[in-house]
């Protein structure tokens, strides 16, 4: 399925996630693994928040998942992800 959009390593893979998600994406790669595994790492920063106040509202709330901005994120990387597979082949 990811082949078919030409994304065969951690490399491309991070390359087409930064593209739909900004640079809270990291290939494996980064991190030692080998790159055909296509393995990455997601920045928490979207999660908890660009300033201060949310980030503390995040780390405190006791379901951070109902928190707007919170929500946003996921919903971005689930957007993200499920278009990433769900799309054709690249163009």
């Amino acid at each position: 399925m990811l082949a078919a959009r030409g994304i065969t390593d951690s490399v491309e893979l991070e390359r087409e996630l930064v593209r739909r998600v900004g640079r809270s994406v990291a290939g494996g790669h980064r991190f030692g693994d080998p790159p055909h595994t296509l393995r990455l790492r997601l920045a928490t920063l979207p999660l908890l928040g660009a300033a201060e106040e949310p980030r503390l509202r995040a780390l405190q709330a006791p379901d951070p998942l109902e928190l707007p901005h919170v929500a946003a994120a996921l919903a971005a990387f689930e957007t993200a992800f499920r278009d990433l597979i769900e799309d054709g082949p690249a163009a």
